[in-house]
């Protein structure tokens, strides 16, 4: 409710509102534990499991507070955003994004889970019609492994994994040699300014 995020919103939703005037979709990317910058300290992440960049402010979901934080945030963020009718939610988990604490590790496919399918359920009961992507940015061959274990069966909650290209020799977080969990399709990130 600050002045800054008040004009920032106004700004955003003119921007949006342009985009749906001609004839463009809509979407919102959204770190899956984001916290604004006055989050509570005592549900902080630990940003030792954080890759990329690291926020101080994102939110430690194991802890039950935590996930009510995130969760009231993104139902206001959603409420606010009804009237774009965006097309589709992407849940981003690094750069930001991660919490390093045990009961969040390996991130990839503990705490992310963990916060990614209550919101992505949130999304589909804000935006009815929306696609749902769960982004695998900077996910680790580990992480890739577990997902695929916790995807054995296909999950109702995601429409589409995005997955970065391997774009650098030796890049530790490229997408899978086998194919993707659960059978999902797999969206390209065509990320052209890391290059």
């Amino acid at each position: 409710d600050s002045p800054e995020a008040v004009e920032f919103r106004k700004r955003l939703k003119a921007i949006c509102g342009s985009a749906r005037r001609v004839g463009l979709d809509v979407g919102f990317a959204s770190v899956a534990n984001e916290g604004y910058a006055n989050s509570p300290e005592a549900i902080r992440a630990d940003v030792r499991g954080m890759r990329g960049a690291a926020f101080p402010t994102d939110i430690c979901t194991a802890k039950p507070e935590g996930r009510r934080y995130v969760l009231d945030n993104f139902t206001r963020l959603f409420a606010w955003a009804a009237d774009l009718e965006p097309k589709w939610v992407m849940i981003w988990p690094y750069d930001s994004g991660g919490c390093g604490c045990g009961q969040c590790q390996p991130w990839g496919h503990g705490g992310y889970l963990r916060c990614a399918e209550p919101l992505a359920n949130l999304a589909r009961r804000k935006f009815p019609g929306a696609r749902v992507m769960l982004s695998t940015w900077f996910f680790d061959g580990e992480e890739w492994a577990g997902l695929a274990r916790a995807f054995a069966t296909r999950p109702d909650w995601v429409d589409y994994l995005l997955a970065e290209p391997a774009f650098l020799p030796g890049t530790p977080n490229s997408p899978p040699a086998h194919p993707s969990p659960a059978g999902l399709p797999l969206v390209g990130f065509p990320e052209i300014t890391m290059v």
